[in-house]
């Protein structure tokens, strides 16, 4: 689990500390206090990258833990599988906590954060006793979607931001992550060399999603 919960990472280290770094003088900059659609450009430019690495590192679980660590850990690959997808929520909760920081709303963004981990800890016992330790990792999905997302969307609703304009911004690379999935995973498991896996579902996973 712990294997797994590190890959999922990736895409928080290699794009949300990218992105904190600028988005919150950014979004402080006096200039832009009254313009309430700052966030909608920066949260769709930001998901549509955050989403093929998330997807592929889901969908290309197997040979990536079996590359990286070796077959006797291949079984963390179950959990990769759920939390490749959490690592891409990662990134846009992080965007919507530093705008409503940005915004003077710090408080909101702790009210969320206490209810994500009091939401959490009962989903991990329940899940993990479900289906094991890939149950812990689907669980973070489940409360990220359920819980999450529409918390920072209400806290985002009262500094002005419309729920609507967030979802058009995210809708279409949320679509074109299915077949991004699909794709990248049926094209690796005809491959049993794991490099070579990573490589044809890698390429033909980001094709698909490009187009």
């Amino acid at each position: 689990y712990v294997l797994a919960f590190n890959i999922s990472s990736w895409p928080m280290s290699v794009i949300g500390q990218v992105v904190r770094s600028v988005s919150l003088a950014g979004f402080s900059h006096p200039s832009r206090q009254q313009r309430d659609g700052d966030l909608a450009p920066a949260l769709s430019l930001t998901w549509a990258v955050a989403v093929p690495i998330g997807v592929l590192l889901a969908a290309l679980a197997h040979p990536l833990v079996v590359l990286l660590y070796g077959q006797r850990w291949s079984a963390s690959a179950t959990v990769l599988a759920a939390l490749g997808l959490f690592g891409a929520l990662r990134v846009v909760l992080d965007l919507a906590a530093t705008y409503l920081m940005a915004r003077g709303a710090a408080r909101p963004v702790l009210y969320v954060q206490v209810l994500w981990f009091v939401t959490l800890i009962p989903a991990v016992v329940l899940a993990t006793h479900w289906k094991g330790i890939a149950g812990a990792g689907w669980a973070h999905v489940a409360v990220s979607v359920a819980v999450t997302v529409p918390a920072y969307a209400v806290a985002l609703s009262r500094v002005g931001t419309r729920p609507r304009s967030l979802l058009a911004a995210m809708w279409l690379p949320a679509v074109a992550a299915l077949p991004t999935w699909w794709v990248a995973h049926t094209a690796a498991n005809q491959v049993e060399q794991p490099l070579l896996a990573l490589l044809l579902g890698g390429v033909l996973g980001s094709l698909t999603y490009i187009a």
